[in-house]
């Protein structure tokens, strides 16, 4: 029996390369240092569409509008500009990020921080490399559940212990009560990280009526997916599976930064990454029309992704990542879009 597969890779190939000149964002020329490792200021990798790049079967994954892999050299960066209705978030994965905004906040982060902006009715800000060694993070710009929000910043850090061999819970929803992340957006959506060290693995459960975007920012990984669900007569209940190992923020440096503005609580349950090694099966109704197939194959199909691979992830899916090496691994978990779970033109 053939079904599709729940789990689509984005090879690194299938993303826009981008290389703008210094003097657009108000850099000066390109310098030849040693401390360079690349010949132009900025090398970003767009995973939908973006400035130049424009795809049409390619704007976003859900609420996910922009994933921008952006590398940036010393002494160089981003000049003021501004934004508005957006979540936008950015995880620090090389190098120091300093960050200025017409708030007033100033701030230098490094590996494993996050921080978020709501830009709600309007904000600017600037983002440098103030460093001597080039700096590498991840952008991601998401909906939010209303516009013309009043714009906040926050920001939390986390020690490699928080991250390694288990999903660390970074962002998550304001209204979403039943979690402790620290820090909080205005949209319905969950940001993971882990380091998965050699010979190991995490497991990762998506439930139905949800989707993952997934970035292997270091290293290699093999996603696999796990034998289906038993039939719903003698699974076990959806509440069972909701009090699975829940990643959250308990063993957080961070204090805890909310963007929440929306009084109303969310009704959509969270998904539960995990590293319980026999992870609850779900009995959670599976959309008739996501690609994900009800039933699977004996032999379930194992993605293997190196950096800058990314899969698109879309539930029920219940995954393993295993690592013969190392692995550095992010996951934008959020709710279901039928008409935005996967790029069109794969």
């Amino acid at each position: 029996m053939t079904m599709r597969s729940a789990v689509q890779k984005i090879p690194k190939e299938k993303l826009a390369v981008s290389e703008p000149n210094p003097a657009w964002f108000g850099n000066g020329p390109n310098e030849n240092k040693p401390n360079w490792n690349n010949k132009n200021w900025l090398k970003s990798r767009f995973h939908f569409s973006f400035a130049e790049y424009s795809n049409p079967k390619n704007t976003n994954f859900g609420v996910l509008r922009v994933m921008n892999d952006d590398l940036v050299q010393p002494r160089r960066g981003f000049g003021e500009h501004g934004h508005r209705d957006a979540e936008i978030c950015t995880y620090i994965i090389d190098g120091h990020l300093t960050h200025k905004d017409s708030m007033g906040t100033a701030e230098t982060l490094g590996r494993g921080a996050v921080q978020f902006m709501t830009a709600g009715r309007g904000v600017r800000h600037s983002e440098f490399n103030l460093g001597d060694k080039p700096l590498r993070f991840i952008q991601m710009w998401m909906t939010p559940r209303a516009r013309g929000l009043k714009p906040n910043y926050g920001s939390a850090t986390t020690t490699p212990a928080d991250r390694a061999n288990k999903w660390f819970h970074l962002v998550g929803d304001a209204n979403d009560k039943s979690t402790q992340p620290p820090v909080r957006i205005n949209c319905d959506a969950n940001i993971f990280v882990s380091e998965i060290a050699k010979n190991h693995s995490v497991k990762l459960s998506v439930r139905a009526g949800r989707q993952a975007y997934c970035l292997v920012l270091e290293g290699q990984t093999q996603v696999s997916q796990l034998p289906p669900p038993l039939p719903p007569a003698t699974s076990v209940s959806a509440k069972a599976t909701s009090s699975a190992a829940v990643v959250g923020a308990d063993s957080s440096t961070a204090k805890p930064a909310d963007a929440s503005t929306n009084p109303s609580p969310s009704t959509d349950p969270n998904p539960t990454p995990t590293t319980d090694p026999t992870p609850t099966p779900s009995t959670d109704p599976k959309p008739t029309t996501a690609k994900a197939a009800a039933t699977t194959c004996p032999s379930p199909p194992t993605v293997a992704l190196t950096q800058h691979d990314a899969a698109e992830i879309v539930g029920p899916a219940d995954l393993t990542l295993s690592t013969k090496s190392d692995a550095h691994v992010l996951i934008v978990e959020m709710k279901w879009d039928s008409h935005a779970d996967g790029r069109s033109d794969m």
